[in-house]
């Protein structure tokens, strides 16, 4: 025997449901097409309720069906860098500054370029596509790669900026720019399940032993397994998942984090 309630409640939902305007119109049955016809017992109430949940799965299935077929035909872009990155160079200056600095704007967040004034320097941001003659004209102290979206592999012309610097000036990279120096030396990027997200990530020092809280915004990173004869040594690692969160190679001045060290994950900092 079926509870008296219950069956109540499922004709006030019926009544609810098979009134609204988008049932009335999606439905094209026996209860639309000649107006709403109201259960008039409770095997009526079975049935309606039954037919109403079948339409609502065929629905939902036809919703489903769609949406897979619209992401198996969605190609992800290879042009990100160059839809972020600056058009032409711009400057961001300090008084009484110490140091000259190039940073490489692959989609660079202004919270970097606002830490590099905090300290003395006056920073020349530059598009990611800038050869080493135009950056080494203003013959900079270091250069800064930036953070960015997409895959690294994608971003060929900051790989070979890197290539042709590395042991000519200091060169820093924070998240792509981390994954684009590593590229430069040989070593290998992956795409990664999830990706690494938020500001509670922790990340130890390899060479100071200490742990790093860190903010993270990335779905790439390094393959420390290929770090091996490239030159570089890991210096920081994840300690949720062991993945490279920062490389060195001190003989040419380079350096790298995969987290934010200014403490911004963005994308809007």
């Amino acid at each position: 025997m079926y509870n008296a309630k219950a069956v109540i409640v499922g004709i006030i939902i019926f009544v609810v449901l098979f009134t609204s305007p988008f049932w009335v119109s999606m439905l094209g049955s026996k209860y639309s097409s000649t107006g709403i016809v109201l259960p008039k017992n409770e095997k009526e109430c079975i049935e309606s309720t039954a037919f109403m949940r079948d339409q609502h799965m065929r629905l939902l299935n036809e919703w489903r069906d769609e949406a897979l077929r619209k992401l198996g035909e969605y190609v992800m872009p290879r042009d990100m860098v160059s839809r972020v990155s600056c058009k032409k160079r711009w400057m961001s200056r300090v008084p009484n500054h110490k140091y000259d600095v190039v940073a490489v704007d692959c989609g660079i967040k202004y919270n970097i370029i606002r830490l590099l004034n905090r300290v003395g320097c006056n920073v020349t941001v530059m598009p990611y596509n800038s050869t080493v003659e135009e950056i080494m004209a203003f013959h900079p102290d270091g250069l800064v790669l930036s953070n960015g979206p997409g895959n690294p592999e994608d971003v060929t012309p900051v790989i070979e900026l890197v290539k042709q610097l590395r042991g000519r000036l200091p060169i820093f990279g924070i998240c792509m720019g981390h994954q684009l120096i590593s590229l430069a030396y040989g070593a290998r990027t992956f795409k990664m399940k999830f990706g690494h997200r938020g500001a509670n990530h922790p990340v130890k020092n390899l060479v100071t032993g200490k742990l790093e809280i860190t903010s993270q915004n990335h779905s790439y990173a390094v393959d420390v397994d290929s770090l091996a004869g490239t030159g570089l040594t890991l210096t920081h690692v994840n300690l949720l998942d062991g993945t490279a969160e920062g490389v060195e190679c001190a003989a040419d001045r380079v350096f790298s984090m995969q987290y934010h060290p200014e403490s911004a994950s963005g994308p809007q900092d």
